[in-house]
């Protein structure tokens, strides 16, 4: 329960930080864009139907999007070892449960690793009843 807490803390802590280092800072790491045409949880937070940027926070391990008004969430993530098919395009991966979309990874062309965000409780408990099918879309640039 302790360590829920403090990880928690931290999201909650770059979150907070990433609101105020200007967008220079995320140069460092390719910003991809995409339209997701359905709903989907980024971590626990729930996001509309939309256009959204997604980039890495600097060099950290840290994973941020913003739609197109501004509106962010930043997420802490670990190095994935997923096999990519595709190397030469970057690629944005949901896990379907159903109806609800979980933004599951991200992967970079620039980079040899993708990021994995993890498993909330939430998606967790959906993954116990339905079958988890993975959405894969491509991101541009």
């Amino acid at each position: 329960m302790k360590f829920k807490s403090v990880v928690f803390g931290l999201i909650a802590a770059l979150a907070f930080v990433s609101m105020g280092i200007p967008t220079s800072i995320y140069a460092q790491a390719t910003l991809l864009r995409m339209t997701v045409p359905f709903d989907f949880y980024f971590g626990a937070q729930k996001f509309p139907a939309g256009i959204y940027t997604v980039g890495r926070v600097g060099l950290s391990d840290a994973i941020r999007i913003s739609d197109e008004q501004g509106r962010a969430a930043v997420a802490v993530s670990n190095a994935s070892d997923t096999p990519r098919k595709d190397l030469a395009k970057s690629q944005v991966v949901f896990n379907r449960y159903g109806n609800t979309y979980f933004l599951s990874e991200v992967k970079w062309t620039d980079y040899p690793t993708a990021r994995a965000l993890p498993i909330t409780a939430m998606e967790s408990e959906l993954a116990k009843s339905s079958p988890r099918d993975r959405v894969i879309s491509t991101a541009r640039r």
